[in-house]
Order: C-alpha cells, then sequence, then structure tokens
C-alpha cells in the first residue's frame, strides 16, 4: 500500500461511534475512574489508556474527540506523543499532570496543546475544557471533509486536465498553458471548462482557492505548483485578512481591468514545490 493509499484508509474506512470519544492517557487508575462518571454523564465515550504505545496503537476516527494527556508516562512522555500526533489536528490536546514544569508547559502550548492543567483539577474546570476541545475537534472534521470533497473531485481530473490546472493557478494565461503542454489555446480553453465543472467551481477565484487548500491541507501529494500566495501575488486581489471569500470572488470576476473574467498575469511568481507524484 502507497503513502497515498495509506492516507485514505488511515481518515477514512473506521466506524464512526456514536457520540465524541475522550481519550485519557495516564498510567494512574485513579484518573480513569475519577473522571469516567463525569465524562458518562455528558454523554461522551471514553477510552482509557494505561500508556502511550497504547493509545498510539488505536485506529484513527473520523469523529469529535480530545485527549488528556498526562505530562510524564512510563514508555514515553507527553510531549513525545503530541509530537507524534501533531498531524491529527482533529484530535486537540489537554495536558494535565501534578508536577508542574515550566519549560514543558511552554512547549506543549508552542505544539498547539488547547490547555496544560494542574493535578487535581475541579469537574467543572475539566469538563468546560473537554466540551472545549470537542468543539475544536468538530471545526477541524468539518474543514477536513471539505477537502477530502476538493480532492475527490481533483482526483476525477484527467492527468491533462491536472496539468492545465496546475498551470493556471500558477498565473499562466490560457497561451502560456499551450505553448508550456504543446496544444492549441482552443485545447486549452477546453480542458479549462472541463477543469471548472469537474471542481464545481463558480469562478477562477474560487479555483484557486481550492488548489491552495490542497496544496496546504491535502493528506495526499496532488503536486499542486502554485504561488504561496496566489491572492497577494496579484496586485488586483490583494486583500486584507479580513476580507470575506464573497468578495475576493467578485473582484477576481471583475478581472485587473475591472470587467469580464478573471486573468492572472504572467511572470516569474514566488512559489513552492511539491513532488509531482501523478495520481491515477
Amino acid at each position: 500500500m502507497n503513502r497515498n493509499e495509506q492516507a485514505r484508509c488511515k481518515f477514512s474506512t473506521h466506524p464512526l461511534p456514536a457520540a465524541p470519544t475522550v481519550y485519557i492517557v495516564d498510567a494512574d487508575p485513579s484518573i480513569h475512574e475519577r473522571l469516567a462518571p463525569l465524562i458518562s454523564a455528558a454523554g461522551w465515550n471514553l477510552t482509557s489508556c494505561a500508556s502511550a504505545t497504547y493509545f498510539l496503537s488505536l485506529p484513527r476516527l473520523t469523529a469529535a474527540a480530545c485527549v488528556l494527556l498526562e505530562l510524564r508516562l512510563p514508555d514515553m512522555s507527553g510531549l513525545e506523543v503530541q509530537r507524534l500526533i501533531a498531524a491529527r489536528r482533529e484530535l486537540p490536546i489537554i495536558f494535565f499532570t501534578s508536577e508542574p514544569d515550566l519549560p514543558a508547559i511552554v512547549q506543549a502550548m508552542k505544539g498547539g496543546a488547547l490547555e496544560f492543567l494542574l493535578k487535581p483539577c475541579s469537574p467543572e474546570q475539566i469538563v468546560g475544557r473537554i466540551k472545549e476541545a470537542i468543539e475544536a475537534s468538530r471545526t477541524e472534521l468539518r474543514k477536513a471533509e471539505g477537502i477530502w470533497t476538493i480532492l475527490r473531485r481533483f482526483q476525477s481530473l484527467s492527468r491533462r486536465e491536472r496539468d492545465v490546472m496546475r498551470l493556471l493557478v500558477r498565473g499562466h494565461l490560457n497561451k502560456q498553458v499551450g505553448i508550456d503542454l504543446g496544444i492549441t489555446e482552443i485545447t486549452v480553453k477546453g480542458h479549462r471548462r472541463q477543469v471548472m465543472q469537474k471542481m464545481r467551481a463558480d469562478s477562477f477565484a474560487e479555483l484557486v482557492i481550492m488548489a491552495t487548500r490542497l496544496r496546504q491541507d491535502s493528506p495526499i501529494d496532488v503536486g499542486i505548483l502554485i504561488p504561496d500566495d496566489p491572492v497577494a501575488s496579484l496586485p488586483w486581489l490583494t486583500l486584507s485578512a479580513t476580507v470575506a471569500p464573497n468578495e475576493l470572488e467578485r473582484r477576481a470576476n471583475r478581472g485587473p481591468g475591472g470587467q469580464g473574467s478573471a486573468h492572472l498575469s504572467g511572470g516569474t511568481l514566488p512559489r513552492k514545490r511539491f513532488p509531482l507524484e501523478a495520481m491515477v
């Protein structure tokens, strides 16, 4: 099984539990006994793990979840566990320990931990933090589902259509794409129409946004080669962080001349390279 197949299986084949899951990773049995009634009363599933090794062996679920992680475990540190699951954005971490360690706290928070609690914690504090973590997990899962939707559309493109899309979102005009691929401009326009239809993009700006999301968030390398910031690279599309997506599309559809469809100017744009792995 290659890397792309592993990513698909790891993220999409396990059954979904009916309720969010709370993992407790702690070698102290009393912690599990004390928290189990709270978690059950809130309607969440509890998975108790006495070691990091056991926790890491569990299948990845595509459902809301969070982990209460002890900083000091018998087989490895909580910080090492955090490093190993860093890519699992849908699984927020709440560290808790009875032995505070300022450097460890700083490292944990820099690593993306949602919270760092000191034992003993009040029931209200723990439940409140778990609620926040589960909501954050749901948000990441919604983002992930959006990525998989875009990825499925991208996989429906033919090899030539993918080549055309990659060049278009890099800022090439139809004529430039034709020269690069050795095809006519009319053929490029035909492929472009197919790309827009299959990707279900209502505008070229939306296609660029999809390509950017694929490059940044896709669990599978799709070989997208686009500017690091395609919007900021185009003066007539330059936006502040507060501009809504519909405003982006409006400006893009207006184009550099104020009318007509959007066109990206040619030339060399700052960009980031990724391995061009063909997906068939």
